[in-house]
């Protein structure tokens, strides 16, 4: 469906983005019983959001996706809750992951997102049962050191994965969401000549190839 127009609500500069504007398509129909009874029916669709460029698609995927998932019934539209639980946010991203790519995400794949997301350690993390994550964290606040949100890292990773590896991620020939140093900790127990991919930290759908040299040392590139 293409829109020749869009009338947007007038904005000022502290407003959010157009990608935080949600719209939502009216359907309604009239129709008659045994020619005595008319009923005028109607429903709302779920929200969409309104781009003009490619590069705005990232973030518009990470508002529906939200407000997909979170928003409350009978709630006041368009609100949705300024924070959830990890655990049920894993659900979303695994989902997300699963329908564009074919296989899901494993435990260790969503402890590592946990990890990423937080600004944490994995060997420091404990119970993540009662944690929540804000919806700006998710996609609106920068990464540590990152000049990217976590959302734009994931989006771009399963990406990368859906257009060029999709086959080799559906095979299980590629790890993808691993740290460095456990990258590096796994190698230093394989024969020289092992390496795998993970996705680059500091490049967005970008892979990095860690391998194990002869010395017994691991490397990256």
């Amino acid at each position: 469906m293409a829109l020749k127009t869009v009338k947007r609500s007038e904005r000022k500069k502290h407003q959010e983005a157009v990608t935080e504007e949600k719209f939502c398509l009216l359907f309604q129909s009239k129709f008659n019983v045994a020619n005595e009874m008319t009923f005028q029916v109607w429903t709302l669709s779920l929200p969409v959001v309104v781009i003009v460029h490619g590069s705005q698609e990232a973030q518009a995927t990470a508002v529906i996706m939200w407000d997909n998932a979170f928003a409350e019934l009978g709630r006041v539209p368009f609100e949705v809750p300024k924070e959830v639980l990890w655990k049920a946010l894993a659900e979303q991203l695994n989902f997300k992951f699963k329908s564009q790519i074919g296989t899901g995400l494993c435990e260790e794949h969503l402890r590592f997102l946990a990890a990423k997301l937080l600004g944490r350690k994995e060997d420091t993390m404990e119970d993540l049962s009662n944690v929540k994550v804000s919806r700006a964290k998710f996609h609106k606040e920068n990464l540590i050191e990152r000049k990217f949100t976590f959302w734009e890292w994931f989006y771009d990773a399963m990406k990368l994965v859906k257009d060029h590896l999709q086959d080799l991620w559906n095979n299980g020939c590629i790890h993808g969401f691993l740290a460095k140093q456990t990258a590096q900790d796994w190698l230093l127990q394989k024969a020289p000549g092992t390496f795998l991919l993970r996705f680059s930290d500091s490049i967005l759908g970008g892979v990095t190839i860690a391998w194990i040299r002869q010395d017994s040392e691991s490397g990256n590139g």
